[in-house]
């Protein structure tokens, strides 16, 4: 008889523990779908702003060379000026 009590207050005791965690659990999701809904609902447009504007590209820069002479100090080859143009469609909005 004092067996079936025993397993009964263990029972019990598991019972609570799971409805802890059960609780434990809604709240701590609850928390992040109010964070989720802050951070999308409410601060999205401007966060979407300020990542549009974060943008960074590497854009490689030819070395600027000087002329070529030759031993008498006469030039034989110079650089004449050249420019490269680029539009990325996402940015020509």
């Amino acid at each position: 008889m004092s067996s079936l009590r025993y397993g009964a207050e263990i029972s019990e005791a598991v019972r609570k523990k799971f409805k802890f965690f059960i609780i434990l659990s809604v709240l701590g999701f609850l928390c992040l779908l109010m964070r989720v809904w802050y951070l999308q609902i409410l601060k999205g447009d401007g966060l979407r702003e300020l990542s549009e504007n974060n943008r960074v590209r590497l854009v490689a820069l030819p070395p600027i060379r000087g002329a070529i002479k030759d031993r008498n100090g006469e030039v034989l080859v110079s650089i004449r000026p050249s420019f490269n143009l680029y539009i990325t469609p996402e940015d020509s909005r």
